[in-house]
């Protein structure tokens, strides 16, 4: 049996998950509206006045903070990320080119989306969604694969060292090996 909150399945989403991402990059950017556009019909009584059982309620993502991204990735890394500092070389590794003057803002909000998605699902004892997310292929001190930082590790290592979860399990059922997790965790 699936829990959900009283108002719907909790979903973090933000309009920078697509538009913090330049229209050039080889990365399917739109993905996320389009998963948006096909679950507004389902949001929930609360966000539209609407009556019957409500489905999908929509939240927007608080940035993360700098010290839960140290929980799965080096300080120094992670630094150089918000400063806009990582080399060309890095950047091209992450592949998310050309780069946007929004990337860091976007970044925060979707590992912010995940964490929040997280504490939600274990405070209510069931089930919530970030949009974004699934970056398993950051590693602890860089990022790779379309992936800065890895929100699977980051969130993993939240509930065990500040949610008193003593266990977690991360299915991956991406058709690539998420390498950033195997290697982070």
């Amino acid at each position: 049996m699936i829990l959900l909150s009283r108002s719907g399945l909790p979903m973090w989403y933000h309009p920078l998950y697509t538009d913090g991402i330049h229209q050039d990059a080889r990365f399917p950017r739109d993905r996320y509206v389009r998963v948006l556009e096909r679950l507004i019909p389902y949001r929930s009584a609360k966000q539209e006045q609407a009556e019957g059982n409500p489905f999908i309620e929509i939240h927007t993502p608080k940035p993360i903070k700098r010290e839960h991204l140290l929980l799965a990735h080096d300080a120094e890394y992670v630094d150089r990320f918000l400063a806009g500092t990582l080399t060309e070389k890095e950047i091209k590794r992450i592949g998310l080119t050309p780069w946007t003057e929004d990337m860091v803002q976007r970044t925060l909000l979707l590992m912010g989306g995940a964490l929040e998605a997280t504490e939600h699902a274990v405070q209510f004892g069931g089930i919530s969604a970030n949009m974004a997310g699934g970056t398993h292929h950051a590693h602890r001190n860089f990022g790779s694969g379309y992936c800065i930082f890895n929100d699977l590790a980051v969130c993993a290592l939240h509930a065990l060292h500040n949610l008193n979860v003593r266990r977690v399990a991360v299915l991956d059922l991406d058709v690539h090996q998420g390498d950033g997790t195997a290697t982070t965790l």
